[in-house]
């Protein structure tokens, strides 16, 4: 039907192409058209008569809801429409993809009796965020709100919806990237600066404590010269691995800078800290690594600070040259040692 309807123009235009028709063109312009007529409306009338045949024997602009429903049906993008009352009145395919609840025998119900209807329609912004959850994972999916209206009146509502879980991880690799070390995977000196002055504030809103720990490798120069940098490599790594291991699920770990590194401990006293760090320290130094057939052995040296919601200057500076002077008495006192900011 369609391609019979397309074939009427390139008729006509078959028709122009023809060898007359060149003949017939030049009587017409001379002014030599039979009994000098205008022939455009009998143009027109041939035109009109195709176009009826068109629209009414082959219904040429059902074709374009047909198409309409094509699309609607098949986009990619999820497309939810209810009414005013938050009724079901169509989706596509692509949404119940997404929504398991959703079925052509459920149209006219209230979505809200699900719980993830209810979700939606409880949204307030014209384009929102909405983590569910698909086979045990969390999937995201972004929603754009458009509203129904006729004059001033609401009909109802469309939701586009579009999965954007790809979307999602990406940021969080890049954000991982930005706040991680990229030798020993774990938070870089940026992040751990950011992370202990949401700590420092919240010790001021809460009250309590909060100590933190600066470790540095022994000699670690000594590591670099005579076995490599590859060496020295491995041990940052295997170190940072004992230390994460030894620290509690809510504090925070990171390398702070060369051979050093960082630990948060929130809710800490200067004995539970000492604690922490002379289990760390103890550990590090049964620590066998291995280079290029030979045993290597290191110490670490721990500097504390421990402060208090009560203490007059609570800021991240101070609080850093406090368990940096520790750190540097550790080693004035011999190394492969503790020392607290006292």
């Amino acid at each position: 039907m369609i391609s019979t309807i397309f074939s009427i123009p390139q008729l006509i235009l078959s028709a122009t192409k023809a060898p007359f028709f060149p003949s017939w063109k030049k009587v017409y312009l001379s002014g030599g058209s039979p009994l000098n007529l205008d022939l455009t409306p009998f143009g027109l009338c041939v035109s009109g008569i195709f176009f009826y045949i068109a629209i009414f024997r082959y219904g040429f602009l059902e074709f374009q809801e047909i198409m309409k429903e094509v699309v609607f049906l098949e986009i990619n993008e999820g497309i939810l429409v209810l009414d005013r009352r938050n009724r079901l009145v169509d989706f596509n395919l692509a949404c119940k993809e997404i929504f398991s609840w959703l079925d052509f025998s459920r149209i006219g119900i209230d979505i809200t009796i699900f719980p993830e209807g209810k979700k939606i329609v409880e949204q307030k912004k014209p384009e929102f965020e909405l983590k569910l959850i698909r086979n045990r994972e969390s999937v995201y999916y972004a929603f754009r709100k458009t509203v129904l209206t006729e004059g001033s009146e609401s009909l109802g509502s469309v939701y586009f919806i579009q999965d954007i879980t790809g979307q999602k991880e990406m940021i969080r690799v890049l954000h991982d990237i930005e706040s991680h070390d990229s030798l020993t995977e774990v938070y870089n000196r940026r992040r751990l600066i950011e992370e202990l002055e949401k700590e420092l504030q919240r010790l001021k809103r809460c009250g309590g404590c909060l100590s933190i720990l600066l470790i540095d490798i022994d000699h670690f120069k000594q590591v670099n010269d005579q076995y490599g940098h590859q060496a020295g490599d491995e041990v940052l790594k295997i170190l940072a691995g004992a230390c994460m291991e030894k620290v509690r699920k809510t504090d925070l770990f990171g390398r702070y800078g060369g051979e050093e590194f960082l630990v948060i401990l929130p809710e800490a006293t200067e004995d539970n800290a000492y604690f922490v760090a002379e289990n760390i320290r103890k550990f590090t130094e049964n620590l066998v690594f291995w280079a290029n057939g030979e045993t290597i052995r290191i110490t670490v040296s721990i500097g504390i600070n421990t402060v208090y919601s009560n203490d007059s200057s609570l800021n991240t500076e101070r609080l850093l040259q406090g368990v940096s002077s520790s750190l540097h008495h550790a080693k004035k006192s011999g190394r492969n040692r503790t020392s607290t900011s006292k």
